[in-house]
Formats: C-alpha cells, sequence, structure tokens
C-alpha cells in the first residue's frame, strides 16, 4: 500500500478520478424518484399535444417546432429525395456558423441533411471557435464541435481541418497577454471527463503595438479584508462599486479627449462589458451625473422598458382607465407631465390625510375639492380632466392599445418626448395590441409581467459609451473595453422540479439523457441529484472561463479589467468571474494571475 500511494502521490488525474467514483449515483433508480419521473413523463406529454394543437389553430409556431418536424420528416426513408422535389433543387452546399453553440438536437438535424452525402460533390462549411461558446442555456454543446475537429467526421461525413490563428482585432501586447494568461486558464488538451472545457490555442498578432503609451492591459483590483463586520463590509462594498464607476468616467474622458491617430476620422469606441446587467446601475449613475457634465451611453438590453418614465406614465394612464377606483393610478396620471400637479396639490386632492376621503374615487373629490387647489394647479387639472372624462365615454369600438393611444395623443403625452422616448412609447403600445390580440383580454398583471421582460430602446445617434452583457458583445469590437465587478459570483441554484443532463456514454444502447425529479425523502434520490448538479457546475465553470475570453478579447488597444475581491481567512484566495486568481501585489494590478497547481493542497497560487 505504501508503495502504490508513493507512486500515485503525484497523479492528479488518479486523485479526479476517484473524486468521480465517489460521487457516483445510486446503481439503481431511487424507486421514490421513479414514480415522480412517470408523472412528469405524463403531465409532459399532454402539454406537448396541448401546445401542438394551439399551434395549429392559430396557425403559428415557436422556434423549436420546426426543427422537431424537420427531423420526424428527414428519418423517413428516401426523406432527402423527397425534400429535393419538393424544391425542385438540390441541396449541394451547407454552411453553419458559430457551429460551437449548436445543441444536441440541430446537430442530429445537420447531419439528417447530409446523410449519404459523398463529401466530393457536396461540401459542408462549419465556422466556429469553441472558446467563444457561451450559450449553455440555451443547451449549447461545444464537445460536439470538439469531438467533431478530433475525429474529422459530422456523422458519416468525413470533413478536413482548418485552425485559424491571425488575430487582425487587437494590438500585439494585448494578443501577448491573452496568450500568456488564458494558456493557464484553459486546459492544455483535451480532457475525456471534462470535455466541455476546450484547450486554448494561441493567436498570432497581425497588429503591432499600440502607440498610446499606456499599458494595453490594466487591472483596477483592490482585495476587501474578511475580518470586519457583515454590515462594514456591505458599506465597503457599496463604496468600492461607486469608486470603480468614477474610474471607469475618468478612463472614458481620458480617451475622449485623446487625438485620432493620422487617416482616422471615426472617434474612438468604448465599451462597457458586464456580466449581469445589475452591475451597471452605479456606473449608469456616474455618466449622468450632471454636474460633472454628463457622457452620452447607449444601454444595449440593459435598461428595462417598465422603467422608462414615459413608459410608466403609459401604464398608470392604462391603469387609470381600466379601473377607476385605481386611485395610486389616477393620482400618477395627474402627476405626469401632461398635467403636472405637484405632490402638495395631489396630497391636497385627495383628501389630506382626511379618513372620510380614503375610499372616494378621484372624480368625485376633483368635484368636491378642486377650488382647494391653487389659481395654477386648477387650471391645469381642468385642462386635462375633460379630455380623460371623454375618454371613459368613448371606448366602445376601439382597441384597447387604440383607446390608451388617443387618449395619452389627447393629452399631449407625445408633445415633449424625444424620438428615443417615442420609441419606448410605441413598442408599449405595441405590447398592449400584442397581447388583446393573443388572449381576447386584457389583464393588467400579465401586461406587468410581459412589460418586465422588455427592455427601452438605446440612445439613437452620435457618439456614446456602448453599455452591455458579456452575451451581447459577442462579434463585436471596441477600441477601448472595461469589465467591471469581475468578484461577483453567480447567484445559488435554486431547486428545479426537473434536473437532467446529456450522456455521451459511447454506449449506443445506453440512455443518452439521465434526469431526476426534485429531490424525495430518499438519500439515494438526494445523491442522484447531486451527482446531476455537479456535472451541470463543471459546465458552468468551463463556460465562466470562455465567458471571460469573449469579454476580453473584444478590446483593440486597451482593456480594463475590474475585481474588488474579499481576501479569505488566510487573507490569499480570491475569487473573480467564479476562477481563483491571486493579485501579484498592490503594485502589479496590471496583469493577470497566475495558477499553478500542486499536490500538497487544491490549488496554490503564485
Amino acid at each position: 500500500m505504501k508503495l502504490l500511494v508513493q507512486q500515485l502521490r503525484d497523479r492528479d488525474d488518479v486523485l479526479e478520478a476517484i473524486k468521480r467514483v465517489r460521487n457516483l449515483p445510486p446503481v439503481r433508480y431511487p424507486q421514490e424518484q421513479w414514480v415522480v419521473a412517470k408523472a412528469l413523463f405524463r403531465v409532459l406529454s399532454r402539454a406537448l399535444v396541448e401546445l401542438q394543437l394551439i399551434f395549429a389553430r392559430r396557425g403559428e409556431c415557436d422556434f423549436t417546432e420546426p426543427g422537431l418536424l424537420a427531423k420526424v420528416a428527414l428519418q423517413r426513408d428516401g426523406a432527402v429525395s423527397d425534400l429535393n422535389k419538393a424544391l425542385g433543387m438540390s441541396l449541394q452546399h451547407l454552411l453553419v456558423d458559430e457551429m460551437q453553440d449548436t445543441s444536441t438536437g440541430q446537430y442530429e438535424l445537420i447531419q439528417l441533411l447530409t446523410q449519404r452525402w459523398d463529401g466530393h460533390s457536396q461540401t459542408v462549411f462549419l465556422v466556429g471557435d469553441p472558446k467563444q461558446s457561451i450559450y449553455l442555456f440555451r443547451q449549447a454543446r461545444v464537445e460536439r464541435f470538439v469531438k467533431t475537429m478530433q475525429t474529422g467526421l459530422l456523422g458519416d461525413l468525413p470533413v478536413g481541418r482548418l485552425r485559424l490563428t491571425a488575430n487582425f482585432r487587437s494590438e500585439s501586447d494585448l494578443v501577448e497577454a491573452f496568450n500568456d494568461d488564458f494558456s493557464l486558464l484553459f486546459p492544455r488538451t483535451i480532457n475525456t471527463a471534462n470535455p466541455e472545457d476546450v484547450p486554448y490555442v494561441e493567436a498570432q498578432a497581425v497588429r503591432g503595438p499600440s502607440r498610446s503609451g499606456s499599458p494595453s492591459l490594466a487591472w483596477h483590483a483592490r482585495v476587501l479584508s474578511s475580518e470586519t463586520s457583515a454590515e462594514t463590509t456591505k458599506k465597503t462594498k457599496r463604496r468600492q462599486a461607486k469608486l470603480e464607476a468614477q474610474q471607469v468616467r475618468a478612463i472614458i474622458e481620458d480617451w475622449r479627449g485623446r487625438p485620432l491617430p493620422q487617416g482616422r476620422s471615426e472617434p474612438w469606441k468604448l465599451a462597457v462589458l458586464v456580466r449581469s446587467r445589475n452591475l451597471l446601475a452605479d456606473i449608469v449613475t456616474e455618466l449622468q451625473d450632471e454636474s460633472k457634465g454628463a457622457i452620452p451611453f447607449r444601454a444595449v438590453d440593459i435598461e428595462a422598458l417598465g422603467q422608462r418614465q414615459e413608459v410608466l406614465d403609459l401604464f398608470a394612464l392604462t391603469r387609470a382607465l381600466m379601473h377607476p377606483a385605481d386611485r395610486v393610478a389616477w393620482l400618477a396620471v395627474l402627476h405626469a407631465p401632461w398635467c403636472g400637479l405637484g405632490r402638495g396639490d395631489l396630497h391636497m386632492l385627495s383628501g389630506a390625510d382626511d379618513p372620510d376621503y380614503s375610499e372616494r374615487c378621484i372624480g368625485d373629490l376633483i368635484a368636491e375639492r378642486l377650488d382647494l387647489l391653487n389659481d395654477q394647479s386648477r387650471a391645469r387639472l381642468m385642462r386635462v380632466w375633460p379630455v380623460l372624462q371623454a375618454a371613459e365615454e368613448k371606448r366602445s369600438g376601439l382597441s384597447a392599445a387604440q383607446w390608451v393611444e388617443r387618449t395619452w395623443r389627447s393629452l399631449g403625452g407625445d408633445v415633449c418626448l424625444k424620438p428615443g422616448e417615442l420609441a419606448n412609447a410605441r413598442r408599449y403600445l405595441q405590447l398592449l395590441d400584442e397581447m388583446e390580440e393573443d388572449t381576447g383580454t386584457f389583464d393588467i398583471s400579465l401586461l406587468k409581467r410581459r412589460l418586465d421582460k422588455l427592455f427601452a430602446q438605446p440612445a439613437a445617434g452620435g457618439w456614446a459609451v456602448d453599455l452591455m452583457t458579456i452575451h451581447k458583445s459577442k462579434g463585436l469590437e471596441w477600441d477601448v473595453v472595461m469589465v467591471p465587478g469581475l468578484q461577483k459570483k453567480d447567484p445559488a441554484d435554486r431547486e428545479k422540479l426537473l434536473t437532467w443532463s446529456e450522456i455521451d456514454s459511447g454506449d449506443s444502447e445506453a440512455a443518452h439523457i439521465m434526469l431526476a425529479p426534485i429531490v424525495g425523502r430518499g438519500e439515494g434520490s438526494r445523491e442522484l441529484n447531486l451527482w446531476l448538479k455537479g456535472i451541470g457546475k463543471a459546465k458552468e465553470a468551463a463556460e465562466r472561463k470562455r465567458l471571460f475570453y469573449v469579454a476580453c478579447t473584444r478590446a483593440r488597444e486597451e482593456l480594463h479589467l475590474f475585481a474588488s475581491p474579499e481576501a479569505t481567512a488566510r487573507g490569499r484566495l480570491c475569487v473573480l468571474m467564479g476562477v481563483c486568481w491571486l493579485l501579484r501585489g498592490p503594485q502589479r494590478s496590471d496583469t493577470l494571475l497566475r495558477m499553478r497547481h500542486t499536490r500538497r493542497a487544491p490549488a496554490r497560487y503564485s
């Protein structure tokens, strides 16, 4: 045993294998979970039929349905020749872009379309970068693309491989930094145990070094102490977030003042990229600060449509028209720009804390208490009140969107709006139309839920700083990229009704999907769910590296990375974007951190 231990002392691969064996699920599927699983199968099969009936009745479908129907059709004998006859032509050339983000179902569809191709008279062109696969939430299977490159086979069709390594975007110092750092973050070779963890391939810089004179890669890092109270830590984090926002503004102002190189007329392009939208709150506030001079920005799919003031006013008008007793909505309508009553006027009008008026409608209050307002407020109210009264009488024959829009325009709600604000208002009215057409009725609570899923239009025209999520930035580039909040961790996973994972066992007779309902009372069910969750966490950890890579490689001239992680009890370990790093020192925050594994500790950092 001593000899065996000595031989395996430096074998990290054996250690990982032992860990995986220890975490394997029970040999038999837990009986209590199997009962729930069968019930879910019955519910899901019936739900699928109901969905297809709705599709047939409405003559529409979602994005998934055509792919499923195409797979069913192409699985028949002679399906491809039938397709050629229906099209009046034969399919000979197939180009698939972003291949690294295709799902298993999409792979199967591609294989069906190219079945019996000989690889000579027909061509398949697959384009993708495994390091940029960041759509796991859409069931992307980057390991399928890696396997295709390894085996040189797409189903039974042989494919060649051409690896492109030239980087035309970033200046040479940045490319060198990417090669140095990401070659340590990504594995060197493909690991069959974790096939979703793709290896890094070094790039060759086409551009020369930047002439700006400043470092191309800058870390703005500060390690927060973990020895303070929870309340103190919270305040420190808030101050640090505001400090980062000020640093972002300073970088933007510096680049706005830099002269353009000879021959360039386009202004410098700058972007702030984040993992989640809530990281932009302090930055938006800083950029909007009028005392320092507002800096224009474009927030792409960042600002919720329902939080825009012009949409809030329209939503209040909708609620007021639909429900005359909704006092809050009516007060918001009278406070909106088309009327402009102040808070003091609204307080006086609604009863001035007199409980006798607390249940009265606004119309009754206006009739009884109008004389208590000053002359200017009375004139404002009397301008809009006849319009609102007329709107209540003219609902018949109008859709909800027509009714709200006609009233809104009669009040003058559209007069003072800028083009972007008008676009937001039109999107809200379009949503009203869509809801009434979809459901045949009108539900305020449903309208609010649908509204929360939409985003305001970004500012149009002119120079502006781009604010967007890393997912939205894919395929784009800027001269300067800033990535704040790298210390943020993923939120804790919520328990799912059904946990599942695709399994590539290599056995054609084995199931390719393992699933488990929510944890039951038995210990076996807990083990099964923990095993599936472990697979999911490994995939998410691999994708975080790729997401970080995508964010960094958007930069042409400069990359600024911001992090304020908490130190551990030992004062050393910190977390950036879910990946462990260690700062080299207070004066060396301009480089990424090296990470190496040793056998004496799970991870040692230098």
